[in-house]
């Protein structure tokens, strides 16, 4: 007879290896992530919370294949589409993720295409459609200015493509008292479309479940306090927008869904502090540097964080170190010309992460030796 507990194993390995058997969306990968994570820690118990992200990113290595997404890649945008507008950021992304890059061009070429085709309204200041694959929000979202020669106001579009089974915004979301209904376009898809004065929202959820997104309003209320006279956008015009079939996302690859899995399942055991630093640091990242030193200022004084992903990174006086993903690592701390030094390495990413503190003694609200550790495995700042 089998005992309840050896009963419960089999069911539980049964059930784990339901997760992998067929294709699914990012979202089903991250449930299923989830659910063999809580399995794990039912049946480990896992003491500490760095403990159990260690199990997490364990996790994720004996997870089935993942699926990529059956779609064609978006074609690019006419390069003579495109304004120079933000030209020096935007070439600051291209050698970091190629596909942001070309996901920005692909937008404004295809808002010159339908809106402005004269090249006489468009103003692209307000920065990039800045794409990140692989987080957990994927799609873009960004608000573009339109001027008139002659009139002192100024208009806005603000235009969103969300991935589907993503939150995005919808028809009603952004201009108030906009009242939304249901139409059906030229291609025979439904839409919903809202008016309020000079005002329009229009959402379209395209074939492949994509949800293209666009606002009017003849006030760009963040870089003006006056309105355009006249708005000449029609309706047909945002409509043959929305359902180019050019307007798509990059599809998702498998390291897109492999990182936001990670990230989805260690993301709980990080704290506050440890997320916003390895944002900051991956932020600085994206644009190539390799060696990043940030000044960050708290209640109780000034810091400095440093991060270096180099083959010739090294880790003096440090001692080996089992680190929260199961990796082998180095960790020291101590006075170091009269700072506080902590420094954790993490020899096969050549990454390592330091914090020097102004005086002899760690501040109460220093991080911790755990924080740090868990810093130099982050998916973040796996580049």
């Amino acid at each position: 007879m089998i005992d309840e507990q050896t009963l419960h194993e089999r069911l539980t390995d049964a059930a784990s290896a339901q997760d992998g058997a067929l294709p699914r969306s990012l979202q089903e990968d991250l449930t299923a992530g989830r659910r063999r994570l809580f399995r794990r820690r039912l049946l480990t118990g896992a003491s500490s919370a760095v403990a159990v992200a260690g199990v997490a990113v364990a996790a994720v290595g004996l997870s089935g294949p993942l699926h990529t997404a059956a779609r064609h890649e978006a074609p690019a945008a006419n390069h003579n589409a495109t304004q120079d507008t933000s030209q020096d950021t935007s070439q600051e992304q291209t050698t970091a993720n190629p596909a942001a890059h070309d996901l920005d061009k692909l937008i404004r070429g295809l808002l010159v295409k339908h809106l402005d085709p004269d090249r006489k309204h468009l103003d692209f200041s307000t920065g990039l459609f800045e794409f990140a694959p692989g987080e957990a929000t994927v799609g873009i979202e960004n608000k573009v200015g339109w001027k008139v020669p002659g009139d002192a106001g100024e208009g806005m579009l603000e235009i969103g493509l969300t991935r589907s089974n993503q939150q995005g915004n919808t028809c009603g979301s952004v201009n108030e008292g906009v009242t939304c209904h249901r139409v059906t376009l030229p291609n025979g898809r439904p839409a919903m479309i809202g008016h309020r004065g000079k005002a329009v929202e229009l959402s379209y959820v395209q074939p492949d479940g994509e949800t293209a997104f666009v606002a009017m309003n003849p006030l760009f209320g963040n870089n003006s306090t006056i309105p355009l006279k006249s708005m000449p956008i029609t309706d047909a015009q945002l409509i043959a927008f929305v359902t180019d079939p050019a307007l798509n996302l990059p599809p998702v690859t498998t390291a897109d869904r492999e990182r936001a899995l990670r990230l989805a399942m260690l993301a709980p055991y990080r704290t506050g502090r440890e997320q916003t630093y390895a944002d900051m640091l991956a932020q600085k990242l994206q644009r190539g540097q390799r060696r990043i030193v940030l000044k960050i200022g708290t209640s109780s004084g000034l810091f400095q964080l440093e991060l270096t992903i180099d083959p010739s990174a090294k880790c003096q006086d440090c001692r080996p170190v089992t680190l929260p993903d199961t990796g082998q690592g180095k960790y020291a701390e101590g006075v170091v010309g009269g700072k506080y030094v902590r420094t954790a390495f993490y020899p096969t990413k050549n990454l390592l992460v330091r914090i020097v503190y102004s005086g002899a003694k760690p501040p109460s609200d220093a991080l911790s030796k755990a924080e740090m550790l868990m810093l130099a495995c982050d998916p973040l700042l796996a580049k």
